[in-house]
């Protein structure tokens, strides 16, 4: 099955926003761990 390159197109474009959210809050907790860690054990 091939797509054509604007069908591709908007897949990349939805998958991309449907994932942005998740990038962030997986971010923001990576961050919060980190930052955590780095105080608790300098």
């Amino acid at each position: 099955m091939t797509l054509s390159a604007s069908a591709r197109g908007r897949f990349v474009a939805v998958a991309s926003l449907a994932l942005l959210p998740w990038t962030i809050v997986y971010t923001r907790g990576f961050v919060t761990v980190f930052t955590a860690v780095a105080l608790v054990d300098p």
